[in-house]
């Protein structure tokens, strides 16, 4: 809280225990706390889901890893050249797809201008586009929302049904997650619900904008998903341990690829960290306007941890908070003692961008 957030919401599990706490406040208006079973925009946490589903229909011979996706969507949807990106190159951000996102939502007014817009998933396709490709394919990594644009794209076009009806079939139902669903273009959030706020330049720090109301369709199947900790737990559970998809497309979705900063790498779908203690983490982030989440898995162990705050944008101070809480679960280690161990090996990660 000291860092910045009006309210948050944490779950750890550990061999098969789990402890849930709240702090904060989840309603600035009537005062009240978080509570655990409160839902949120899960934002880019929505790509774990969406590539999980991807690779079961490579599990089922209908989609190929590195087939291109002009074998699948007509080539009119991608830029001059994106034909030839492969599905494992969207999976894992080497496609070299442009992200319209930061030039559509550039400022705080951005974001309430826009709000209640509504974009379709081939007008974002189009502003995407007007930029090219940003590199040849494979040569390089960028996370772009487009990349999963795309692979919804192609979810639709090779199961002939949407994306919120796949993901219904293949997770949410299967899962009992009763608190998670992929709202298609509305921008309520009903209860129960973590209200989300966004600062206000010209504000002091609890006048904030509340931005539970926001239409996610411009993040579609790169970041629209609604859940909850428990539900989230439940997914990351599964997905982990072997019972979403075959061994050795668990193992592709773990397999790492650089991104230029220290200890982060990514997989398909995840986010791979080393920590300071040498510890390998995994899972996702998510960040959009009011809510600030991630969920991270400990390899080797069963021991996760999943935490939400009710801002964003958010300040750097909070950011660093959420890190230092995620390096003395896994690690042991005070922010001190982790800043001292990152000196001592610099290929291990100094921090957790939450997008």
């Amino acid at each position: 809280m000291a860092a910045g957030a009006p309210g948050a919401i944490g779950a750890v599990e550990d061999g098969g225990r789990t402890i849930r706490g709240v702090g904060g406040v989840g309603n600035l208006r009537t005062g009240q706390p978080p509570r655990p079973v409160q839902t949120f925009r899960a934002a880019s946490q929505t790509k774990a889901f969406v590539a999980t589903v991807v690779l079961q229909l490579v599990a089922e011979g209908r989609v190929g890893l590195d087939d291109p996706v002009g074998r699948y969507l007509p080539r009119r949807l991608l830029p001059a050249g994106g034909g030839r990106i492969t599905v494992r190159q969207l999976l894992n951000h080497t496609s070299g797809l442009h992200d319209p996102q930061v030039e559509v939502y550039l400022t705080l007014q951005d974001i309430l201008d826009l709000r209640f817009e509504h974009w379709t998933p081939r007008e974002v396709m189009a502003l995407a586009n007007d930029n090219g490709l940003l590199f040849e394919p494979g040569t390089a990594w960028s996370y772009s929302n487009t990349n999963y644009v795309v692979a919804g794209l192609l979810i639709e076009r090779v199961t002939g049904t949407s994306v919120a009806r796949q993901l219904a079939r293949r997770l949410i139902r299967p899962l009992g997650l009763r608190h998670t669903w992929f709202p298609v273009d509305t921008a309520a959030l009903p209860p129960p619900r973590l209200r989300g706020y966004m600062p206000l330049d010209d504000q002091p720090p609890l006048a904030d904008a509340d931005i539970t109301r926001f239409n996610p369709s411009f993040f579609w199947a790169s970041g629209a998903l609604v859940s909850n900790v428990d539900d989230l737990d439940r997914f990351y559970d599964a997905l982990f341990d072997g019972r979403l998809l075959p061994r050795r497309l668990l193992a592709e979705m773990l397999t790492p690829v650089g991104t230029g900063a220290p200890g982060v790498a990514y997989g398909l779908g995840l986010e791979i960290y080393t920590l300071p203690c040498g510890a390998t983490v995994a899972g996702h982030t998510g960040a959009l306007p009011g809510y600030n989440s991630g969920s991270f898995r400990l390899l080797g162990d069963d021991k996760d941890a999943r935490v939400v705050a009710n801002i964003h944008p958010a300040p750097d101070a909070l950011y660093a908070a959420l890190f230092g809480a995620l390096v003395e679960l896994f690690c042991g280690m005070t922010p001190a003692e982790a800043t001292a161990a990152a000196r001592a090996n610099p290929g291990t990660a100094t921090g957790i961008r939450f997008r």
